[in-house]
């Protein structure tokens, strides 16, 4: 394939547009030899040490009639999760999971999230 029919996109796909708006493939990091920009909603803990914590947001969740978050900070493997509340001022507030019952339900449910997705994006990739 000619560099003139991808547009410089190296994906080996067929494709006129430029490669930020070809959707010919889902993007991994550096899957076509250039660097994507990829918009993650992040947030910023502050720690009780005072030390902030930057961290991606996976996702809110409801489980056991509550809201939670599942955050990952930045350079780390371990996922967080707290409890999630949302006030009418357009402010959220982040709250420890104390109790281990609720902890275990609430990781339970974070993980068939991440299971369900994972199947989701192999079927839409067959």
């Amino acid at each position: 394939m000619s560099k003139e029919n991808n547009n410089n996109c190296n994906c080996n796909n067929e494709h006129n547009s430029k490669h930020e708006d070809c959707h010919c493939h889902d993007h991994e990091e550096n899957c076509c030899n250039h660097e994507h920009e990829h918009d993650h909603e992040t947030i910023t803990l502050t720690l009780d040490n005072d030390e902030t914590l930057e961290c991606l947001v996976l996702g809110v969740f409801e489980a056991n009639n509550n809201e939670y978050i599942a955050l990952l900070p930045e350079d780390e493997d371990d996922v967080l999760l707290y409890k999630y509340i949302a006030s009418s001022d357009d402010d959220i507030e982040l709250d420890n999971i104390e109790d281990d019952d609720e902890f275990d339900i609430v990781s339970k449910t974070f993980m068939q999230l991440i299971e369900e997705e994972e199947d989701d994006s192999i079927d839409d990739d067959q």
